[in-house]
């Protein structure tokens, strides 16, 4: 995207560690980049409004 819309805003929620896998999510590599990484690079195409939201 050429233009950003800095009338919009992007909230990411991200969960606390997985009692399954052992470790948060968010935080796992897929080709040396996390998923949040990737997300936050995806959202930042469309604005610079972004906000992490984390629960503990």
């Amino acid at each position: 995207m050429s233009a950003m819309n800095n009338q919009v805003s992007i909230i990411i929620l991200t969960g606390e560690e997985s009692f399954r896998m052992g470790e948060d999510k968010a935080l796992l590599k897929i080709k040396g980049v996390s998923i949040l990484e990737k997300i936050c690079l995806l959202a930042k195409e469309v604005t610079s409004n972004i906000y992490i939201i984390t629960f503990n």
